[in-house]
């Protein structure tokens, strides 16, 4: 599964996925892992992740009429921009998705690591 990793200048790391924009790792400088992701986690296209943190969108769990937790957590994503130890995902309404849900909608995530913080902003 394409998978983007980062390093901050102070050896903070982390991993996320296009599929997603799922982090599926957090290494705080000087740190362990931070993150539970299940062994059972399939990696596949299309297939939920079990752990790490997803991005939920447009319903929660099954408060609606789409796939639990609706469909950017298993949508292809694209690295929106790069600043150092900031990545910037983006994901569009496309025809697929307003099959779905018929509303229009750009979505960004920006995942921030350094030290021992990660800031997520969506």
């Amino acid at each position: 599964m394409p998978a983007l990793r980062w390093q901050a200048a102070d050896g903070a790391a982390a991993v996320a996925t296009l599929q997603g924009a799922h982090l599926v790792s957090w290494i705080p400088a000087g740190g362990d892992e931070r993150l539970y992701l299940s062994e059972r986690s399939p990696f596949e296209a299309g297939r939920a992740i079990r752990g790490g943190v997803p991005v939920v969108f447009p319903q929660f769990g099954e408060r609606g009429p789409l796939a639990h937790h609706g469909f950017a957590r298993t949508s292809a994503w694209r690295l929106a921009r790069e600043e150092g130890d900031r990545l910037m995902f983006a994901l569009e309404s496309c025809g697929e998705t307003l099959r779905l849900w018929p509303h229009a909608f750009a979505l960004e995530l920006a995942i921030t690591i350094g030290g021992p913080r990660l800031v997520m902003e969506f």
